[in-house]
């Protein structure tokens, strides 16, 4: 729904709570406590255990796996098409194979045009996540001009910045 796009278009995924998990921690949150309540945090918000089957959270394992086992570019692929099962993850590596493989540029050049396309954009400095702008329907600008005025994107992905193009 309108919530789920919102927060995929703001790079609030699993994927990006997985990425979190896995990543070193600052040094204040390495406390015994905070660092325990901070991997517990991410591994809920990224696995979903009140909404997400025991195969379901298999399968996210697995896929995560494979792609970190795949060649860098065939892993870059994949990774821009944001996969939600190891099949789908799967079907992306396949077809690049199919493809021939790409040059890296290629890759992030198609990955942005995935994402471009629309009217309005959201651009800014997100942490750990490229910098291409995120497509807002013309619906949408007003609630995300209201997040961003609040201070809630910023302190949530770093700088931010609207504007139509």
């Amino acid at each position: 729904g309108l919530a789920s796009s919102i927060l995929r278009r703001l790079d609030i995924t699993p994927e990006r709570h997985r990425q979190a998990f896995r990543d070193k921690k600052p040094a204040e949150v390495r406390t015994p406590c905070i660092l325990w309540q901070t991997l517990a945090d991410l591994l809920g918000k990224w696995l979903r255990p009140e909404s997400t089957s025991k195969e379901q959270i298999l399968d996210l394992v697995l896929m995560e796996q494979f792609i970190n086992d795949l060649e860098e570019e065939t892993r870059n692929w994949v990774r821009c098409h944001c996969p939600t099962s190891f099949r789908e993850a799967l079907q992306w590596a396949e077809q690049f194979d199919l493809l021939g493989g790409s040059s890296g540029g290629q890759v992030a050049q198609r990955c942005q045009s995935r994402r471009l396309g629309g009217q309005r954009t959201v651009s800014g400095i997100r942490k750990g996540v490229d910098k291409a702008p995120l497509v807002l329907p013309a619906g949408e600008r007003d609630f995300f001009q209201r997040l961003a005025v609040s201070g809630w994107l910023e302190s949530n992905h770093g700088p931010v910045m609207i504007s139509d193009k």
